[in-house]
């Protein structure tokens, strides 16, 4: 009796497996939505420096261009950035400082560029472990946008954003 028991509820339990693999799982698969996949061609040019004056002050400047559409048949962004670091000890330094990005005209504003305005600060570290160095990078950005009221006009007065 025991054993007849056992045997119907093994069989109860593959039942009910059997019917949410065959029946649950093809619907789960087909309810998933479809992606459309855009692919652009980019290049990103960039020349970064940090100019040391003494044991204490630094110039960190940082110059980006980034091109689109079959990499070089338009220009996408450049961003300008410079800042000032000061040492807090060999291996920690904090920089403040001010970046200028540019965005051409794109699809949503295709005869005006939009400038921003990123006031920054970071706090960078540097942890060693033999003959390996792990740097540590925080930074804040504040991201003041110009605002784009049609196509062809820009709206005076900023968006504020900040990234972290």
């Amino acid at each position: 009796m025991l054993k007849v028991d056992y045997e119907k509820r093994c069989l109860f339990i593959i039942l009910r497996y059997c019917f949410v693999f065959i029946f649950c799982v093809p619907l789960a698969v087909s309810t998933q939505a479809q992606k459309n996949t855009e692919h652009i061609n980019q290049l990103w040019f960039s020349y970064f420096n940090q100019t040391r004056f003494n044991n204490k002050w630094e110039l960190w400047t940082d110059l980006n261009l980034r091109t689109k559409d079959n990499f070089v048949d338009k220009l996408s962004v450049s961003i300008v950035r410079f800042g000032l670091s000061y040492y807090l000890a060999d291996n920690t330094k904090i920089t403040a400082g001010y970046a200028w990005a540019n965005f051409f005209s794109a699809d949503n504003h295709k005869s005006s560029s939009r400038t921003e305005h990123r006031p920054w600060q970071q706090i960078l570290w540097k942890t060693n472990y033999g003959k390996k160095t792990m740097m540590q990078t925080i930074r804040l950005e504040e991201r003041f946008r110009e605002k784009i009221l049609n196509d062809s006009f820009v709206k005076g007065g900023y968006n504020f954003n900040f990234k972290l």
